[in-house]
């Protein structure tokens, strides 16, 4: 995403200087993003509660721990 709103930004930097209208444009995109963001929090809300009940019906943890260490290959 950092890569893409990078592009984004050179490119209506360039646009500006060109002298384009990009403020529609920009509008539209940061409402793609917003949107793009308000769904992404909602599919991690919903992998976590799938986690939650799967750890409590299987009775075991799933969830990785932090501090936790990588198993040897």
């Amino acid at each position: 995403i950092y890569n893409w709103l990078d592009g984004k930004q050179r490119s209506i930097e360039m646009d500006k200087k060109e002298s384009v209208n990009t403020s529609d444009t920009t509008k539209e995109d940061l409402e793609a993003l917003r949107e793009a963001l308000r769904l992404e929090r909602l599919r991690v809300k919903a992998y976590e509660q799938l986690i939650k009940e799967a750890e409590s019906y299987y009775n075991i943890s799933i969830e990785k721990k932090s501090g936790s260490k990588q198993s040897k290959k």
